[in-house]
């Protein structure tokens, strides 16, 4: 296992907290009437992140290679990829959810190697649009 690998999990374990604690209450507020608060679904998938990481944290330990270097680049990228999705969190504040959402996939997709305008754009719509889709389906509206 390299260890910008190890970094990597270390960082999304960080990142999970930082979205259990922070991001989900900031962002999701629990109305008077549901019998199911709607931070559930996203406090768990933080919490499974954050157990996910720490196992593979652990467990790749074992196999570091203690002679490897790490590009700065790699650090870079995975920075990005951590403050997308908290800029984006923090613009839907003020812009909405569909445009930062759409902004955050696209971005992402560029920073994690996708070259291809067409398949960005394409993902980035298709992804919004399948999100308000189902949520129109389910009654539930984002502004």
């Amino acid at each position: 296992m390299q260890r910008d690998e190890q970094v990597l999990f270390g960082v999304l374990a960080a990142a999970s907290v930082v979205f259990y604690f922070f991001i989900i209450p900031a962002q999701i507020q629990d109305p008077d009437w549901v019998t199911v608060s709607p931070r559930l679904i996203p406090q768990a998938c933080a919490i499974g992140i954050f157990v996910l990481s720490i196992y593979k944290l652990l467990t790749s330990l074992k196999f570091a290679r203690p002679g490897l270097t790490v590009a700065p680049r790699s650090y870079l990228v995975l920075l990005a990829c951590v403050a997308l999705p908290l800029a984006a969190a923090i613009a839907m504040r003020w812009v909405g959810f569909w445009i930062p959402a759409g902004v955050m996939v696209a971005a992402c997709l560029v920073l994690t190697g996708m070259r291809q305008p067409l398949w960005v754009v394409g993902f980035s719509v298709a992804l919004t649009g399948a999100t308000w889709f189902l949520l129109d389906l389910a009654g539930l509206y984002i502004r």
